[in-house]
């Protein structure tokens, strides 16, 4: 079948929560070299980090063992950027 009548039914299948047409389109090029699955490969350099419930709790560890911690400390510790750490510290655990 051709990419363009795949997505055609996909359309039909899942409606306004269907892919869009590129990655549609990028997913088949991957299946056709070989490729078992659609997730991204790893990417170089540092990596996106959210701000999870663990994330939270070991900011809030440091911050209670050293109140003059600096976010720069924070974030080197554990390996974060300084915006995921000053998220946990004013978003989710309200300290100013």
């Amino acid at each position: 079948q051709s990419p363009s009548n795949i997505y055609e039914r996909m359309v039909v299948v899942y409606g306004d929560y269907v892919p869009s047409r590129t990655t549609v389109f990028e997913w088949i090029r991957r299946f056709k070299d070989g490729q078992l699955n659609v997730e991204d490969s790893p990417k170089c350099g540092r990596p996106i980090t959210t701000t999870d419930d663990q994330t939270i709790k070991a900011v809030e560890c440091l911050i209670i063992e050293d109140r003059r911690i600096t976010i720069q400390q924070i974030a080197d510790a554990l390996g974060i950027s300084t915006g995921t750490v000053h998220d946990s510290i004013h978003e989710h655990l309200h300290m100013t």
